[in-house]
């Protein structure tokens, strides 16, 4: 096709030949399923206010695919894995601004996850909070969220909804309790 790029790539042991921006999503999901422990958050923004300002920590394993810049409405897929060569889980936090016009943030969107690579002496994890925007997202935010009690909420993946308002910012969520986990979280303003 003419002034269409196409690239190859080696995945896997197979070559394969894929159109331009697919190229990326091929090879984050060999990844993915490479990974012993992965989990795979899907960000709705269900709100007129715009994500801004992405953050990650992982205390575990690597951010595989990486939050949008910038998330308007929509729907956003973030992932987070470690490898099978390696005896560790997929455990951290990310967070957003929260702003009406990518200048000011009003506040900061945490999401802690925690897929262990131990089961015998751990369960996944997951916690949903807002935050001063001034809030590092680091190794302390992580430990708040997994180990205390602050402005947010934590439960434990069965797959159950937790909820976390504060003021009109509601955030909602659920999280698979397997080894390649799904987080889909939603974030509204009422």
């Amino acid at each position: 096709m003419p002034g269409t790029a196409i690239a190859s790539a080696v995945i896997a042991g197979t070559t394969a030949s894929i159109h331009g921006g697919t190229l990326l999503n091929a090879i984050t999901k060999q990844s993915l399923n490479a990974a012993s422990r992965s989990v795979s958050i899907y960000l709705s923004n269900r709100s007129s206010n715009i994500l801004i300002n992405p953050q990650v920590y992982t205390y575990s394993g690597n951010c595989f695919e990486p939050p949008q810049p910038t998330l308007p409405k929509g729907v956003a897929e973030i992932s987070f894995g470690s490898t099978s060569a390696s005896s560790s889980g997929a455990v951290g936090v990310m967070t957003y601004d929260i702003t009406e016009d990518q200048r000011t943030s009003l506040v900061r969107l945490a999401i802690m996850f925690s897929v262990p690579y131990n089961y015998n002496n751990y369960e996944n994890w997951f916690a949903l909070g807002l935050f001063d925007p001034y809030q590092a997202c680091d190794e302390s935010l992580y430990d708040m969220m997994y180990n205390k009690d602050g402005t947010f909420e934590r439960g434990k993946a069965v797959g159950t909804e937790i909820r976390f308002q504060s003021g009109k910012f509601t955030l909602k969520g659920t999280m698979s309790p397997v080894a390649k986990a799904e987080m889909k979280v939603e974030f509204w303003y009422d």
